[in-house]
């Protein structure tokens, strides 16, 4: 199938009676009618002696078509124009047990006094109004080095949905019916550019397609200029359509005289260049449609996660840096982590997993991913001048949490 750029075109009134229609191209090439009900009264058709008029002879069911006439594809029953139709999942994997999880946990290697002060000074330096004095001149009295664990569940899932579309025919090809039976829907191959990460993919089920006339402009390739309304020509703006124009003549006394910018009070439409019809929007010209069971598979991944870390560190920035992996899985169904050294790892691995298995049924779970980060955390007390505070350098990159650092303003004098 060829690429396509999006396109978004309106369409209103082009035959008489005939609905509002926005038709709407996506960056595969199908196109999407959308129909909004609002229906013009129809208006006379005005004898022109151009060939810009389409004689229309279509019941007035044809003229309310938006969209082509359904082709029953066994698998695929309930797909149709208008909505997609969600796929029900298959049934999930068996879990399985994979790779044993480890049971000892060795504490990383705390920071150097000299480590502390020079991550505190980057820190200090980062922020303009901070002073550095505090920072180079404390007396570090005691350093407390702790390992904290972060523990990440995830499910990778899979959505899909199917909805009937169409493009125009440009002879490209076309695998219908003719070619065997469309397969199962979730049989059909669309997979993910890459796993544990959000996207979308849209695939064309094969042995689904079909060419047909466009609806929209009876196999034409054209209709009617609703600009002109299919006459070629539009009343003139500068005479009002009459044909003359107010003049004054070489007396200084206003007189008629015949309007140069047309000819009767007429001028070419602008819109189609007097022809009374422009190329079809639905079928680009092309008279024909290739519609299709277009699928929708929306890959997701779902993410839940624990800290374990006993110092009034926040949590929270635990999960942001970088620490050492002491355990990772990908299987189709994780087991929970059991017999740790730390019950707290034990007792959310499992009700994390728990969770997951209870969630997502609208979906395919394609595979899970559970990993145990090791991140180094030191807290750090000190004295300065009359204060008594603490910092925390966390992450192997030493980041520092120092809510309460003293010299915090420009203005502080202490």
């Amino acid at each position: 199938m060829s690429d396509h750029h999006h396109a978004s075109i309106s369409v209103s009134g082009v035959l008489p009676g005939q609905p509002h229609i926005d038709v709407h191209t996506d960056h595969h090439g199908a196109v999407h009618v959308e129909h909004h009900g609002a229906v013009h009264k129809e208006h006379k058709e005005k004898k022109h002696g151009g060939g810009g008029h389409d004689s229309d002879s279509s019941s007035d069911e044809e003229k309310k078509k938006k969209h082509p006439d359904l082709i029953p594809i066994q698998g695929y029953e309930s797909a149709n124009f208008e909505k997609a139709v969600v796929l029900a999942p298959p049934p999930p994997p068996v879990a399985t047990t994979g790779d044993a999880a480890p049971q000892k946990f060795d504490s990383m290697a705390g920071i150097t006094e000299d480590q502390a002060k020079k991550a505190l000074l980057k820190y200090v330096s980062d922020h303009c109004c901070f002073k550095t004095e505090c920072a180079e001149k404390m007396d570090i009295k005691k350093m407390t080095t702790a390992g904290a664990l972060h523990y990440v569940l995830e499910t990778f899932t899979e959505h899909r949905e199917i909805k009937c579309v169409f493009e125009p025919y440009k002879n490209q090809p076309v695998d219908g019916p003719n070619a065997g039976p469309a397969p199962a829907p979730w049989t059909v191959t669309c997979n993910p550019d890459s796993e544990f990460k959000d996207h979308v993919k849209k695939v064309e089920v094969p042995h689904t397609a079909v060419v047909k006339n466009c609806f929209h402009c009876k196999g034409k390739g054209h209709v009617k200029c609703k600009n002109c309304k299919g006459d070629g020509d539009k009343s003139c703006d500068s005479c009002n359509g009459t044909g003359s124009v107010n003049v004054m003549n070489a007396e200084g006394q206003p007189e008629d005289s015949v309007c140069p910018h047309c000819t009767g009070g007429k001028v070419k439409c602008s819109t189609c260049g007097g022809d009374g019809k422009v190329k079809c929007p639905v079928c680009d010209g092309h008279k024909n449609l290739k519609q299709f069971i277009q699928m929708t598979c929306a890959f997701k991944n779902e993410k839940d996660d624990f800290v374990h870390e006993k110092s009034d560190l926040p949590d929270h920035l635990i999960k942001d840096v970088k620490g050492e992996l002491v355990f990772e899985q990908v299987v189709p169904q994780v087991n929970p982590i059991t017999g740790y050294s730390v019950d707290d790892i034990n007792k959310n691995s499992a009700r994390l997993i728990e969770k997951h298995r209870g969630s997502y049924n609208d979906k395919r779970k394609l595979k899970q991913r559970h990993q145990l980060r090791a991140v180094p955390v030191s807290e750090i007390e000190y004295h300065w001048k009359d204060v008594k505070d603490r910092y925390w350098v966390y992450g192997k990159e030493h980041k520092v949490h120092a809510p309460t650092y003293p010299q915090q303003s420009c203005c502080t004098v202490l």
